[in-house]
């Protein structure tokens, strides 16, 4: 029995447990016995409770990863289909409550624009009570993400303010960093009462019938830098792993990510803090590596066939985006407050 679909390409579920293979000697048998005793216990509103394997389906679920044969064998088919009805379920009703707030704060906003105040409202959610290094509301930084993107498609977006390429960028960059801020290593990130996952956010897309939807939550997930049971994935391995992606979507938003943390945000908020500019030295050697990475592997494609001319000029128009380009963009974008109340 498939109960989710996975894509080529994607990380296997193993993988997002153990992104350095650290434990790359165990069966997988043995393997997902040492991710179950990690494992949280998880209690679901509506009284649904999780143990071990359960919080594994749980958590391949609301990532989108398949199961493996180890872990489906520790249950049997009517079990394991409750227990995946008992997530869909739970997961519509917080999505359904996320597209309800976010239609609340969206009075004459165009029926087409909502999958990008959903992400917006999703983000807010995600980042509630987190700070950025600049002592702003933590989603300022996705707000700025998605504000280069919409300055880069330049006079485009003016005439097709409605395009599916331009919601769908706009879409994934309000809620690129919601995964990794989401997950634990122990899955209780799934004891929220809005567990904002990529697959939550997928449902909030579905509500206003978004056909891009599921290719939304995939690249978010690829955002994340997984906290499985080992150590994060090394920088420039998971850079190149999301921006190899054939759609090219991380590329875009990971380029506009890079280019606010490592150019805008200092500049805007830090000042000639010369100690905070000592500080992230190492980290801006990452993100200038970073850059490089996505600029190849766009290139790369763009040269065989597999992606658009249009992709590596948008690519190459975020690197051009000033301050000034995004505080007009800014202006142009309906608002949505940085605290938002939760429809009933």
């Amino acid at each position: 029995m498939e109960c989710m679909q996975g894509a080529e390409g994607d990380r296997s579920l193993r993988s997002f447990y153990d992104p350095i293979d650290k434990f790359k000697e165990d069966s997988d048998e043995a393997f997902y016995e040492r991710v179950a005793k990690d494992r949280a216990d998880v209690e679901l509103v509506g009284g649904i409770s999780l143990r071990g394997y359960g919080v594994i389906v749980a958590e391949a679920f609301h990532s989108g990863l398949l199961l493996p044969s180890a872990v489906y064998r520790q249950f049997d088919n009517e079990q394991l289909k409750g227990t995946i009805d008992d997530l869909h379920s739970h997961a519509q009703t917080v999505a359904n409550k996320i597209a309800d707030t976010a239609q609340g704060y969206s009075q004459n906003i165009p029926q087409a624009y909502m999958p990008v105040m959903g992400s917006r409202t999703f983000a807010t959610i995600a980042h509630e009570g987190q700070w950025r290094r600049s002592k702003k509301p933590y989603i300022s930084h996705p707000n700025g993400v998605a504000s280069i993107i919409l300055a880069a498609y330049g006079k485009r977006a003016e005439q097709d303010p409605h395009s599916l390429t331009l919601l769908t960028d706009l879409s994934t960059a309000y809620a690129h960093d919601a995964p990794e801020d989401t997950y634990t290593p122990d899955g209780s990130y799934l004891n929220k009462p809005i567990p904002t996952t990529p697959r939550v956010h997928q449902k909030v897309l579905m509500a206003y019938g978004f056909p891009n939807a599921s290719r939304v939550a995939r690249t978010n997930r690829k955002h994340a830098h997984v906290k499985g049971i080992s150590e994060k994935i090394d920088y420039g391995l998971y850079i190149r792993d999301g921006a190899s992606d054939p759609t090219v979507d991380f590329a875009v938003s990971k380029d506009a990510d890079v280019l606010w943390n490592r150019f805008i945000e200092p500049n805007k908020y830090d000042g000639p803090d010369q100690a905070k500019i000592k500080k992230y030295a190492d980290k801006d050697k990452q993100y200038d590596n970073g850059r490089e990475i996505i600029i190849e592997e766009v290139r790369k494609r763009s040269g065989n066939g597999k992606s658009t001319s249009f992709e590596l000029a948008l690519i190459e128009a975020i690197r051009k985006v000033t301050e000034e380009d995004i505080e007009r963009v800014q202006k142009l974008i309906p608002f949505l407050p940085e605290h938002v109340e939760l429809a009933a």
